[in-house]
């Protein structure tokens, strides 16, 4: 049976649950009303009522009040039977509404997961296959060179280091602790994280443009750095060579506004609104070489922007591009 159905089945068991305790206070107040009702129907004329109570000595007429006693009780079972009819027909249909709303974010969870396990596990696959294949081609050589064993086991290594960012990634967004926000000036964290990419931008000869204002922030300065990292180094993988990268700072009330814009191919609608999500690339939107990497970064910078109580989102350069903008609050 597969997750879905699954669910599905919890939401009728939990439906059933929610009719049952409906109809369990339906059918006690009803047996309630009913008692009360028959009560009052059966009870006798009062003493003051001294003219009705006459006509009790006329023959018939204790029969025909005792018929009206029991016209009046069917009466009431008749119209507490359609109210029971009513309420578990409307209570049904609210239970099982109620019962996916209460399963939904649990569902939606354990979705999650699963994608998350099963993207994991492609990711984890693809190096190890190349390295086993690697390993095999050489171990069929009869007579390996060093010059051919180096060659492979430079390419393990390449491998194993994909493999170490990746897990260090997922480590990093299961077990991200919130952290004590302080007040720090951006400018040298910004200007930090720029230095880091430096060596990478000048190898395609992409230009780091930087224009920071000297002002401070509430947050964690080490994540703070981190996030504009990985925008910076997203930024740098997703550029034509010989282009720029533009990396600036706008104040706007109690907010700062961080801006990493490049000049590649951009991010298409569809895209905007699943390229957080982990192992998500969209990377035929933004653009046609081949780009390195496991789809974790931007997932982990919206991680880090929660810690710090930021917002993180995405829109479109000009003339062309992507830019992406980290709103933090103001000290």
């Amino acid at each position: 049976m597969g997750q879905i159905s699954q669910f599905q089945v919890a939401t009728l068991k939990l439906t059933a649950w929610y009719l049952a305790i409906l109809m369990t206070v339906s059918i006690s107040f009803s047996m309630i009303i009913y008692q009360v009702a028959a009560h009052e129907l059966d009870r006798p004329l009062p003493v003051e009522a001294q003219q009705l109570r006459r006509f009790e000595r006329i023959e018939g007429f204790r029969d025909a009040r005792n018929l009206l006693a029991v016209e009046g009780k069917r009466a009431v079972v008749f119209n507490l039977f359609i109210m029971n009819i009513a309420t578990v027909a409307l209570g049904a249909g609210a239970s099982y509404i109620f019962a996916r709303r209460t399963l939904h974010p649990i569902e939606e969870a354990m979705e999650s997961q699963s994608r998350f396990v099963s993207d994991a596990s492609h990711e984890l696959r693809t190096p190890l296959a190349v390295m086993r294949a690697e390993n095999e081609i050489a171990l069929r050589e009869r007579t390996p060179t060093t010059k051919s064993l180096i060659k492979v086991l430079d390419s393990n290594l390449e491998e194993l280091d994909r493999l170490q960012q990746l897990t260090d990634r997922l480590l990093a967004l299961s077990s991200q602790q919130p952290v004590d926000l302080v007040n720090f000036p951006i400018q040298d964290v910004v200007y930090e994280a720029v230095a880091r990419h430096e060596m990478a931008a000048n190898k395609r000869n992409i230009t780091l443009h930087t224009v920071i204002e000297d002002v401070r922030v509430v947050g964690d300065s080490d994540t703070f750095c981190d996030i504009v990292s990985i925008l910076i180094d997203n930024a740098i993988k997703y550029s034509p060579a010989e282009t720029t990268v533009t990396i600036t700072s706008q104040v706007s009330g109690r907010k700062v506004r961080i801006s990493v814009a490049d000049e590649g191919g951009g991010v298409s609608d569809e895209d905007k609104g699943r390229i957080f999500d982990r192992f998500y690339r969209g990377d035929k939107s933004r653009t046609k070489q081949q780009v390195e990497g496991h789809g974790l970064g931007l997932a982990l910078a919206q991680r880090l922007c929660e810690i710090n109580h930021a917002h993180l989102s995405v829109g479109d350069n000009t003339p062309h591009g992507a830019v992406f903008a980290l709103e933090i609050d103001k000290s």
